[in-house]
């Protein structure tokens, strides 16, 4: 049997992931020296042509030393972001109030479908009539609809966690500020993809409750196909919703960071996130805290 095939095949990928980590964080270690020597020399070669400006480029250049270790931080603590995964995990799971993995939605898509077949027991097996052709259109977009959600949560949660795994390496390039736009991306890219694998949370946790609900109102005999055509109608705007929603938070999110126009609010932001992350109120709470 292949029962949780699809979650047993996204855990591997997630296990390959996290085992290059510790590589990634050696080469985001040399690379981040290497660039923030050359920032540290260039800015003193500049200073020294600089006359009068001693103080205020200092306290410039510290501000953005203090940012570039923030960075550092989070590169070296990247457990930190993965817990910004687990607590979004977490939240829905609170949301859905049934399993998360993508093996149990796919199961769930089948268990489904299956209900949509009652009927057909009572169909003549060498006479296909109309309404065998529209059960099995239904039965067969219901686990379409299903499977192509459950594909989509799987990819997001590998995509995010192999961003995380790079995030030690990509972060590096703060340290120099011709460079220091590869970071800020990467921390952008983290949150957004968290909050995209939430929005697939919410919507799956509230459609497949609307589903299973009609479809417990299906005739169990052949009589009329008007609520097989309704069941599909909900079907499909269930597969409309896990695609739309979630984008729609995740521009959301990129407008909000990039439209600071600086790299400390995304830095700022990113960091506000990790330290709540564990729970997952506060870490709701901070993204909507008005000022942020």
């Amino acid at each position: 049997m292949l029962n949780g095939a699809l979650t047993a095949t996204m855990q591997s990928y997630l296990t390959a992931f996290q085992n290059d980590a510790t590589q990634f964080t050696q080469w985001g270690q040399w690379i981040f020296c290497s660039l923030l020597t050359i920032n540290i020399v260039w800015f003193w070669l500049w200073l020294a042509f600089q006359k009068g400006e001693f103080d205020e480029n200092l306290a410039v250049f510290l501000r953005k030393f203090f940012i570039t270790l923030i960075f550092y931080t989070l590169m070296m603590q990247h457990q930190w972001l993965l817990s910004m995964l687990e607590s979004v995990q977490s939240m829905g799971q609170t949301l859905t109030h049934s399993p998360t993995d993508p093996s149990s939605i796919v199961s769930d898509g089948i268990a489904l479908a299956n209900m949509v077949l009652a009927p057909v027991k009572s169909f003549n097996i060498f006479k296909i009539t109309f309404g065998a052709i529209i059960i099995l259109v239904v039965y067969l977009v219901i686990i379409f609809v299903f499977i192509s959600i459950a594909l989509r949560l799987t990819l997001t949660i590998i995509e995010t966690t192999a961003l995380i795994t790079l995030s030690s390496f990509f972060l590096s390039f703060a340290a120099l500020s011709a460079t220091s736009k590869i970071a800020n991306n990467m921390l952008e890219a983290i949150l957004a993809n968290c909050v995209k694998l939430l929005g697939i949370y919410l919507v799956v946790g509230t459609g497949i409750h609307v589903i299973v609900g009609l479809a417990n109102q299906l005739p169990l005999e052949e009589t009329s196909f008007d609520d097989y055509w309704w069941l599909l109608s909900a079907v499909l705007l269930f597969w409309m919703l896990s695609k739309e929603l979630p984008d729609q938070l995740t521009r959301i999110v990129g407008f909000a960071v990039s439209s600071e126009g600086n790299h400390t609010s995304a830095t700022v932001l990113s960091m506000t996130a990790v330290q709540h992350a564990k729970t997952p109120v506060n870490f709701v709470k901070s993204l909507i805290k008005p000022g942020r």
